[in-house]
């Protein structure tokens, strides 16, 4: 794996494990840090998204390729998803899924905050 690559993959997986952190401190975390959380998520799902876009940017070619190739869009799809950028795709996905879900339970949690801050909950 060269240098460039191996920092790359490298760089997302400190992401992903900071992810994880992250999503696991919001669970006890006060207001004031599950904002700080909610923002260290939103950066980190936009690298990601970014990553994803990359990707997707070169699936539609390389799925006709490959039903070229194979002769059915089945076989193409199966093909796709076990090639590194398949699979790529699907762990990105995966991670951004949970960080849009972890940031909307944030922004739930910090709103009843609020509101039991002034009496209206």
């Amino acid at each position: 794996m060269p240098k460039q690559e191996y920092e790359i993959k490298a760089e997302e997986k400190y992401l992903h494990n900071k992810a994880k952190e992250l999503i696991q401190e919001s669970v006890e975390a006060p207001p004031g840090r599950l904002s700080e959380i909610n923002i260290e998520l939103t950066a980190i799902k936009a690298f990601f998204s970014e990553k994803l876009d990359n990707i997707l940017v070169f699936k539609a070619d390389r799925l006709q390729e490959l039903r070229a190739e194979l002769k059915t869009v089945a076989s193409a799809k199966v093909a796709w998803n076990s090639a590194p950028e398949g699979k790529d795709e699907i762990i990105f996905r995966g991670i951004i899924g949970r960080i849009k879900d972890q940031v909307s339970v944030i922004k739930s949690r910090i709103q009843v905050k609020h509101d039991e801050a002034f009496g209206q909950y």
